[in-house]
């Protein structure tokens, strides 16, 4: 029940700007052709699977110094606005989280290899910590959109390195075991890290530094795209629940 609350909750966090729109997300620039992989060393590499084509969508987290320029920011749009509404207090007065700005989504294609019956996605990113958001389009259906908000993981995307986050499994992929319903009885997307059973990537990536992504619990985040609401299942040493309570198991935190 408290888990069903923290669904209630999160779905009424809205940004001041409103629902965020779907022109507002990035695409990511995803690799495909044939032949070797240039890798350019001022920019990171994300590799991960899915059984069937689709689309997820990201964040990077906005570093310290991004937090501090947008603070300035809306400190001079706050005088701003108010030369204009001198009634307006800052409390009033809201900026578009700066997490709008760093969202990013991947398409059905191009896709970079098939291997194992698994589509691989290779995608070019800023460096940064990264957070797997959610599965949502940007050009295709549009159906079944859901944000991990209740918990997920992030990783860190080196620059000049290839990240591997896995599988991402999606509630309905066809092979394997199904998983068990989510607490709010629906079937779950789930994170399958790099290890036994993940093929490698193939020759194109010979020569490159592939790196297994280093998962991190991330705690609850705000719905900013109306999606559904749910969660990521377990995942051994690294996220776990304690009902509606993230707990990133490697620390033993307990996160909001």
């Amino acid at each position: 029940m408290r888990w069903m609350q923290s669904v209630a909750v999160l779905a009424a966090i809205v940004s001041a700007a409103g629902t965020a729109r779907a022109q507002e997300i990035a695409q990511a620039e995803q690799i495909g052709g044939s032949g070797p992989v240039q890798i350019n060393p001022t920019l990171s590499y994300v590799l991960f699977r899915l059984a069937q084509k689709s689309e997820m969508r990201f964040l990077r987290i906005p570093t310290q110094a991004e937090r501090a320029k947008q603070e300035a920011n809306r400190a001079f749009e706050l005088v701003r606005a108010q030369s204009k509404n001198p009634d307006l207090t800052e409390a009033e007065f809201q900026l578009p989280p700066l997490e709008l700005y760093n969202f990013i989504n991947t398409t059905m294609g191009p896709v970079f290899d098939k291997q194992d019956g698994q589509y691989l996605y290779l995608i070019a990113v800023r460096p940064g910590s990264y957070v797997i958001y959610g599965h949502m389009w940007l050009s295709g259906p549009g159906d079944a959109e859901t944000c991990f908000c209740l918990g997920t993981v992030q990783f860190d995307a080196r620059a000049g390195q290839v990240v591997d986050i896995g599988r991402i499994r999606l509630n309905d992929d066809w092979d394997g075991t199904p998983l068990p319903p989510n607490p709010a009885g629906n079937r779950p997307f789930a994170l399958i890290p790099p290890g036994p059973g993940i093929v490698p990537p193939g020759d194109r990536l010979q020569g490159v530094t592939i790196t297994p992504a280093r998962f991190h619990a991330t705690g609850k985040m705000p719905n900013y795209f109306g999606a559904l609401i749910d969660r990521l299942p377990p995942i051994p040493g690294v996220l776990d629940y304690d009902r509606d309570t993230v707990i990133d198991v490697a620390s033993g935190h307990r996160l909001p």
